[in-house]
């Protein structure tokens, strides 16, 4: 009895042993594939922010000083007359809506 017992344990212990190798190999797999993950979007990043700050020196020199007056007024609204894209959207959703309103 006490040999088919400690055989059971060992049989029990075994399986967990080996479920939690198991469990260990799949954990330290996607450890490692988040740490990889984590270095190239790291990578990124900073390849972002000097990408971000060589815009900021080209935006800040000199030589771009002053083409905001020349070529933005062409791409603003001019004027109060101009509807804004907002209030034409508004205006063909009531226009809509009133035909409904119409028909019922």
């Amino acid at each position: 009895q006490a040999k088919a017992d400690a055989e059971g344990d060992l049989k029990d212990t075994t399986d967990t042993r080996d479920a939690d190798q198991k469990y260990l190999d799949d954990l330290t797999a996607t450890c490692e594939q988040k740490a990889s993950d984590f270095e190239s979007r790291q990578q990124l990043r900073a390849e972002e922010i000097e990408a971000i700050n060589k815009a900021i020196e080209i935006i800040s020199s000199g030589s771009v000083a002053g083409n905001a007056e020349k070529h933005l007024p062409s791409l603003a609204q001019q004027g109060a007359s101009a509807p804004a894209l907002a209030m034409l959207r508004s205006d063909t959703q009531n226009k809509m809506a009133q035909s409904r309103v119409a028909q019922y």
